[in-house]
């Protein structure tokens, strides 16, 4: 909302109370954009809406980079055959279950 011809004076008590309505509204108005920005939200959900970015590589793929791994290929090379990045091919190796190339895993530490 602009306000362009209203002189801010808030020294006077007309000034305060200008000034606090107009706080007021854009308070309501915050209040309801973040209402509707949830509703939409809990929507998109409800009708199986994906969110964030896109995965590089699908399952199949994912698969196939993992097999790759296990049969003792390096992870250096793996980027420039499936046209992806080292950090999605490291991604993959640390969705494996059962990974014997000798590096240690790393564990999640819960901040609780």
């Amino acid at each position: 909302m602009h306000l362009l011809s209203i002189t801010h004076d808030g020294t006077s008590q007309t000034g305060k109370m200008t000034m606090s309505v107009i706080a007021a509204v854009a308070e309501f108005e915050r209040d309801l954009l973040i209402e509707r920005t949830q509703a939409g939200l809990a929507r998109a959900r409800s009708d199986g809406k994906a969110f964030g970015r896109p995965r590089t590589l699908n399952q199949l793929q994912t698969l196939a980079v993992q097999q790759r791994l296990a049969s003792g290929t390096s992870i250096a090379s793996l980027p420039k055959a499936l046209g992806t990045s080292r950090q999605t091919a490291m991604r993959c190796s640390a969705q494996m279950t059962s990974y014997t190339r000798g590096w240690p895993r790393r564990q999640q530490h819960s901040m609780d």
